[in-house]
């Protein structure tokens, strides 16, 4: 069997704000406006590979669940497992595993305090309206105050605490470090996989890299610096979301029929 854990946004979906080139279709509304897109190309590979019962999808994303939920790619694909909020939940056919959830808990008990004083830390860089508070998962801000500076120096605070500190953009993250994308694809495995299936990883920044770690095969921008993984590596020249879906197509049509079951 192949599990293909994925990223989504700038992976396999991309803002209105991003100057797709290919022929596209909307893939998210946000307050009635188009707010994402898929390609085409993109779209049909991925129905193509949820068709195949040996061929798990399994998106992986920050995303929290209402921000997962306004995605389109629910309504087209018939995949059945999807981890947000960094893979601290998994759904399943869109609903909270509560098993995994009870082991998330288990494992961030004790960041509630970090978590709390890292909250008020991205109150002074941010409007109360643009401050998210999703403990015990993350909390995360979105703002143009976010230096280098404040990233450091939240870093040396908080993760000796056992707090991850994410930076994107205008986006900070902070979130317990037994959420990162890696443990996430290593526990859903260690539930769902054989030891003969081929897991494969798809991301585009650095929050993907711990994902990308524990992959067979790893495919991601050839912009993105990956240190070691356990698999093959497969950087993508271009406009990634359709060159990870060309790369990845050979690969399968290629692979060995004894590595699925």
């Amino acid at each position: 069997m192949h599990i293909w854990f994925t990223d989504l946004d700038n992976t396999l979906i991309y803002s209105y704000k991003h100057e797709i080139p290919l022929p596209k279709t909307t893939a998210e509304y946000y307050q009635d406006r188009e707010q994402s897109y898929l390609t085409e190309r993109t779209r049909q590979f991925c129905t193509a590979f949820c068709r195949q019962p040996d061929q798990w999808f399994v998106p992986l994303t920050t995303r929290i669940q209402s921000q997962y939920e306004r995605i389109l790619l629910r309504e087209w694909l018939p995949y059945r497992y999807a981890l947000i909020h960094n893979g601290a939940v998994l759904l399943d056919h869109g609903v909270p595993d509560e098993t995994w959830l009870r082991e998330s808990l288990t494992m961030a008990a004790d960041c509630a305090a970090p978590l709390m004083a890292a909250l008020a830390d991205l109150h002074t860089i941010a409007e109360e309206a643009h401050v998210h508070d999703v403990r015990p998962y993350m909390v995360y801000a979105v703002s143009e105050q976010v230096t280098p500076a404040f990233v450091e120096t939240l870093r040396q605070c908080y993760e000796p605490q056992g707090l991850s500190v994410m930076h994107s953009g205008r986006k900070l993250y902070c979130l317990p470090q037994v959420f990162s994308k890696g443990n996430a694809v290593r526990r859903f495995c260690e539930r769902f996989a054989a030891r003969t299936d081929t897991v494969i990883a798809s991301g585009d920044s650095v929050f993907d890299l711990s994902m990308l770690a524990e992959s067979d095969l790893a495919l991601y921008p050839q912009t993105l610096t990956v240190p070691a993984v356990k698999g093959r590596r497969f950087p993508i020249s271009g406009f990634f979301a359709d060159g990870l879906c060309t790369v990845l197509e050979q690969e399968l049509q290629n692979a060995p029929e004894n590595n699925c079951k």
